[in-house]
């Protein structure tokens, strides 16, 4: 799959729809060291280890997908 001229949130999207979970690893931190506060890339890092069966890193990355979502939704800001 070629993203590489995609925009980095079409590029997650792209790869979970692919199901090129090693690439979706990639790119979600990729995306979390770029910005640590990228709201859909641990939700998307969930998946990717979710699929790749890492159950308890899944399991983090969901819980702070959940906890930024949460914080999102508190501090007013709209989707």
């Amino acid at each position: 799959m070629n993203t590489s001229n995609a925009a980095p949130d079409d590029r997650l999207k792209a790869a979970q729809q692919a199901n090129d979970w090693p690439l979706l690893l990639r790119l979600s931190r990729q995306a979390l060291r770029k910005n640590a506060r990228h709201h859909q890339a641990n939700r998307y890092l969930g998946v990717a280890l979710h699929k790749m069966q890492k159950s308890e890193e899944a399991l983090k990355a969901f819980v702070d997908y959940l906890q930024s979502e949460v914080a999102r939704r508190t501090s007013g800001v709209s989707r």
